[in-house]
């Protein structure tokens, strides 16, 4: 980390999608910033430059932690972020309500503006930590009635 409060990361994503017969698959990069600040509702600040090697997209965003349930718990959070292509362009917009069970399973709802032509998606998310490796699934449901995508996720954090 930068400081108390402060770290940077990076990774590498593979990715892969299927359109009927047809399959993508790509190896990229990413590489982030995050801040944790100590003013009230204890905002996160992140920006992220994700898709190094490939198709490159910028995301940033900030959440805040709601008061907590069941003696500290079960933290809610509260979050917007924002995803720009490589011309600045924003791509889409995305609202959440996240909370966590100890930090070790994780559920979330929200919504993706995905511009005027699409509108607002509903999305949701579940996710477990288990040790140092990390299993998600989020769902977002697509515009003009073409079902939902899944996206799914593992994960290893390294000390």
């Amino acid at each position: 980390g930068l400081g108390l409060n402060t770290g940077v990361g990076g990774g590498v994503r593979f990715q892969r999608g299927a359109a009927g017969r047809e399959t993508k698959s790509q190896v990229v990069g990413e590489l982030g910033v995050h801040h944790q600040s100590s003013l009230p509702f204890t905002p996160r600040i992140g920006v992220v430059i994700q898709g190094l090697g490939g198709e490159l997209a910028g995301l940033g965003g900030v959440e805040f932690s709601l008061p907590p349930l069941a003696s500290a718990r079960i933290p809610i959070r509260l979050g917007y972020g924002i995803r720009l292509d490589e011309d600045l362009e924003t791509r889409d917009h995305r609202f959440s309500l996240r909370t966590s069970w100890m930090d070790e399973v994780q559920v979330g709802v929200g919504l993706s503006y995905l511009g005027e032509a699409n509108g607002w998606v509903p999305l949701w998310h579940f996710g477990a930590n288990l040790g140092r490796y990390t299993l998600s699934v989020l769902r977002e449901s697509l515009a003009n009635g073409f079902g939902a995508i899944h996206f799914f996720q593992a994960s290893i954090r390294f000390p």
